[in-house]
């Protein structure tokens, strides 16, 4: 069974002042730079990943 995968990279944002964001090889911004988890959350989301249903820390 094929596993859903996607490359992404780290490069400048030209319409936000250049700043780091996250891209997906279809090159759609994912979230900026310094937001690791968001971008993690929405790379996942977008591969289809089971969101746990559980609260973080419990």
């Amino acid at each position: 069974m094929p596993c859903p995968a996607d490359t992404i990279t780290c490069e400048p944002r030209r319409d936000d002042g250049d700043r780091l964001w996250f891209w997906t090889s279809w090159s759609k911004p994912i979230a900026e730079a310094n937001h690791i988890v968001d971008a993690a959350l929405a790379v996942a989301t977008a591969l289809g990943a089971p969101m746990d249903q559980g609260g973080a820390g419990e």
